[in-house]
């Protein structure tokens, strides 16, 4: 039997997100710079929860820290891995742990919310991670291109002579200043990685995969994207649902 409120935790590289379970319902989601976390700060938005989840991409200091937080406090507390194989899904990489936690949660959200039916799964931040997972809950591998704010900053930080500022776009085109060139490209890039991951999933198994997207960028890149719309969904909170599993 699950308790009233659950705590699920995403420590990511500079912030951690976080989401209460109430009553088996997800809250939103809130934000954490990790630089802030420390045992005052649990103590004054965390306390009050029977059980943790929590998953890392890294900062192995910041999971100790929750760690010992919950057993002072008596608080179930579990670290989830990336494994081989569970709640029916299958890791597709030749070393299952080496595919990153996150990535994991993605796909095991995007297999328990679209039951049997093919997705990519998406997530855009500061790297883009895309990963295929077929009808049966076996994921058959994925691609890792850097995100689009690395994009435009690489650039920069790689090349003499072009510079620019940052810019949010609401379409793509071909730009006539460098700025625009930069963003269109960052865009551009990522949409047309997205759209050659569905052709190619189409090529794998001949079924037209459902398109999952989260992340920061996620929203816009759906908006962007010339795909049916039925089969295109943002899903913010697609990597807690997936943590959800594991409070089974």
């Amino acid at each position: 039997m699950l308790g009233n409120k659950q705590l699920l935790i995403d420590i990511g590289n500079t912030r951690t997100k976080y989401c209460f379970v109430v009553d088996d319902k997800l809250a939103s989601i809130q934000y954490c710079d990790n630089q802030s976390l420390s045992t005052t700060w649990f103590n004054q938005h965390w306390l009050g929860c029977d059980q943790l989840v929590l998953a890392s991409v890294a900062h192995q200091n910041i999971e100790e820290l929750i760690k010992h937080w919950a057993l002072a406090q008596k608080i179930r507390c579990q670290q989830v891995k990336t494994p081989d194989k569970a709640f029916g899904v299958t890791n597709g990489y030749e070393r299952y742990e080496q595919l990153g936690v996150d990535r994991w949660l993605a796909v095991l959200g995007a297999s328990k919310r679209f039951a049997n039916q093919a997705c990519i799964v998406v997530d855009t931040g500061t790297a883009t991670t895309i990963d295929y997972i077929d009808s049966n809950g076996c994921h058959q591998g994925g691609w890792i291109l850097a995100g689009i704010e690395t994009l435009f900053n690489s650039i920069q930080a790689n090349t003499a002579n072009v510079r620019g500022d940052r810019i949010q776009i609401n379409s793509l085109g071909f730009g006539r200043n460098t700025n625009d060139n930069l963003a269109q490209a960052a865009w551009a890039s990522t949409v047309g990685l997205i759209k050659q991951a569905m052709l190619t999933a189409e090529q794998l198994n001949d079924v037209t995969p459902l398109l999952v997207i989260t992340g920061g960028n996620g929203e816009r890149i759906a908006q962007m994207l010339d795909i049916d719309s039925t089969r295109v969904h943002y899903v913010p909170a697609i990597v807690f649902e997936g943590l959800a599993c594991y409070l089974a």
